[in-house]
């Protein structure tokens, strides 16, 4: 808010008012771009996304989810690599549910993404966040498509290994895809 010459600086109410107009119009943004993602039309996803940021409007959480699925559409493995880097410029922080859409991003794209998910592990996991059932899903069914047994099996290891020290807990399936997202939890 900018203060009108002659008036009193804008009240709490006023700038929280101002934040939850802007909060339910980058909604809708996001709806619109998911449903372009449903569509499969990453050129309609764009525009969106554009008219996003004339708008002054700042992405959110759900805004980077829909870029992720963008990006898979046109393969771009660049702009996933940067999602993380974006969230923290926009003040939001990568959690493990974003690091694995990008990994399932990847492993959708076959053996061009393999090396890409491992990636998005280690900076996932520099940033000090804890793979979860959803971060190895992701993993084993991309390496498995591919038909690499070796990081089958090492996968395995390594999950078994972060069962043993607790860290699934809390999320079991760590939106671990499309299966997760229609409320059908993987088996």
């Amino acid at each position: 808010l900018v203060p009108v010459p002659g008036r009193s600086r804008p009240t709490e109410w006023q700038m929280l008012s101002t934040r939850a107009v802007s909060k339910s119009e980058v909604a809708k943004y996001n709806a619109r771009m998911e449903q372009h993602a449903r569509d499969r039309d990453a050129q309609a996803m764009a525009e969106v996304y554009k008219e996003l940021q004339k708008q002054g409007l700042s992405p959110d959480h759900g805004t980077f989810v829909a870029l992720i699925r963008m990006y898979a559409l046109q393969r771009d493995h660049a702009s996933l690599l940067r999602v993380p880097v974006a969230l923290r410029e926009a003040g939001i922080q990568a959690d493990v549910a974003i690091y694995n859409r990008i990994i399932q991003a990847f492993g959708k794209q076959g053996e061009a993404g393999l090396g890409f998910m491992a990636l998005t592990k280690d900076d996932m996991e520099a940033a000090g966040l804890k793979p979860n059932q959803g971060t190895f899903n992701a993993l084993l069914d991309a390496y498995t498509v591919a038909g690499d047994a070796v990081a089958v099996a090492n996968t395995k290891t390594e999950m078994a290994l972060a069962k043993e020290k607790g860290w699934f807990a809390q999320d079991v399936y760590g939106l671990a895809g499309e299966e997760w997202e229609a409320g059908i939890p993987r088996k």
